[in-house]
């Protein structure tokens, strides 16, 4: 009967090689959801910034209603900024830009505007840009 106790060279080895075939893929699943996490929270803040101003937007009496070219959140005119229309401003990371556009309607039917706001963020680490955009048509009167 052998006094010794312990775990031989081999038995050590052997013990890591099973346990690194099963934590490599453990790792991978723990960064892959992170990375999912982290992408759903950004595309949910740029959803709701985009449909914050639109609301606002529909809110507006028609009458203010015109023409924008696509022009940042920060630099429109007062009666489309964010602070007049008290929504709010769009976090560090992200850009909102709107775009206001007559769209052609049969002659008789009042004027019409395709409406849209871009949200653009830094997805930070993997330096890429995300991108989101919303789009409404608003009569300037009731159809």
């Amino acid at each position: 009967m052998s006094t010794r106790r312990g775990l031989s060279l081999i038995e050590i080895v052997l013990g890591m090689a099973i346990l690194a075939t099963f934590a490599g893929p453990l790792a991978y699943l723990f960064i892959s959801s992170n990375r999912s996490r982290v992408s759903a929270r950004d595309m949910s803040v740029a959803m709701n910034l985009s449909n914050c101003y639109l609301s606002a937007l529909k809110d507006l009496p028609r009458s203010s209603l015109g023409v924008l070219a696509p022009t940042l959140d920060s630099a429109v005119s007062s009666d489309f900024s964010p602070h007049h229309l008290e929504i709010p401003d769009s976090p560090e990371r992200f850009t909102r830009e709107l775009e206001i556009r007559e769209i052609p309607v049969p002659e008789g039917l009042s004027k019409a505007y395709r409406m849209i706001v871009k949200v653009n963020w830094d997805r930070g680490s993997d330096r890429k840009k995300g991108e989101f955009i919303l789009e409404s048509i608003l009569p300037s009167e009731p159809w």
